[in-house]
């Protein structure tokens, strides 16, 4: 017989939890976010896990302690995530097979989340907040850039192509709007 012990904070530390599960499309592989309590820094880490649905094979896909949302490209060899491994959330995408970082594809101004691939997979949806002055900014022609900087621009960030909500919004007032890739 098993003597009992009352349960301590050590033993809630060594728990594992699991967020957003979701089935690549052939069925063969399920990603999702297996969260840790880092102890030492007092906080939760994220990071995207892969598991064979069979049960066969389980191993990490990212390991930045602060990846969310994974998202399974239609073909399957990709995944699109939301991570805030700089400053705000943006999206990254990783390859199935391939080992390395991920490939970062949002610089937005107040962070990206929810990636949505396109049924094609060749856009990928997010949202991101920006506010009426935010919006106003952008469209005002007085604030282009320099030739060539706008350019550049887009090239780092997919979502500075986007147009910004139109409607009753108030000055200052976050909104979040789907941009795409």
């Amino acid at each position: 017989m098993t003597d009992k012990r009352n349960l301590v904070v050590e033993d809630l530390v060594r728990i594992n939890s699991i967020e957003d599960p979701r089935f690549s499309p052939d069925g063969q592989w399920i990603a999702f976010v297996r969260v840790q309590i880092d102890r030492e820094k007092n906080a939760y880490l994220r990071n995207i896990w892969l598991a064979a649905a069979d049960g066969s094979r389980l191993f990490p896909l990212t390991r930045s302690g602060k990846d969310t949302q994974p998202r399974w490209a239609p073909d399957g060899r990709q995944i699109a995530f939301s991570s805030s491994r700089a400053d705000k959330q943006q999206i990254y995408v990783q390859a199935i097979d391939q080992g390395g970082d991920p490939r970062k594809l949002t610089s937005a101004m107040n962070g990206a989340n929810t990636p949505c691939w396109s049924p094609d997979g060749t856009q990928i949806a997010f949202l991101a907040s920006v506010s009426a002055d935010d919006c106003a900014y952008e469209d005002d022609p007085e604030n282009a850039g320099k030739p060539g900087e706008e350019d550049e621009k887009k090239k780092s960030d997919p979502a500075s192509s986007g147009r910004c909500p139109t409607g009753p919004e108030r000055p200052s007032t976050p909104t979040s709007t789907p941009r795409f890739m």
